[in-house]
């Protein structure tokens, strides 16, 4: 994989780590980017994700996929979601953010934005040293 890149872990590939993805790299103004996989990849990308990100003119088209090892090797930082294992002293990020598919579309709106939140912060992180004042 060769870059520097943050790895956005969630079950399934269809949402959450999907969603945080396209946040990272439309809003990091560093050379770090971001990928996403599933343990467990499902086959499609949930279509309210897809439509709230559409909201803000992003996409996040393609099939899910399953996070590899080498994927988990090289990432600088691993953010897990839902109910990924977090195994502990590996230096993986827990983000507990509720959410549940089958709801209306405005919970996932508030998840999307409570992603946007942490992605600022973790970006303010990861890309110190060229993030504005």
């Amino acid at each position: 994989m060769g870059d520097a890149y943050v790895l956005f872990i969630c079950t399934d590939n269809s949402a959450l780590s999907r969603m945080a993805e396209a946040l990272f790299n439309s809003m990091a103004p560093c050379e770090i980017h971001s990928i996403s996989g599933g343990s467990y990849p499902s086959e499609s990308v949930d279509e309210k994700a897809q439509k709230v990100m559409e909201e803000h003119h992003l996409t996040i088209e393609g099939t899910p996929t399953r996070a590899t090892q080498e994927m988990i090797l090289g990432a600088l930082r691993i953010i897990a979601m839902g109910r990924v294992f977090v195994c502990p002293n590996t230096g993986m990020e827990r983000w507990d953010i509720p959410f549940r598919r089958g709801v209306p579309i405005e919970h996932y709106r508030e998840v999307r934005d409570e992603l946007a939140e942490r992605v600022t912060a973790l970006i303010r992180d990861v890309c110190l040293d060229e993030m504005p004042d």
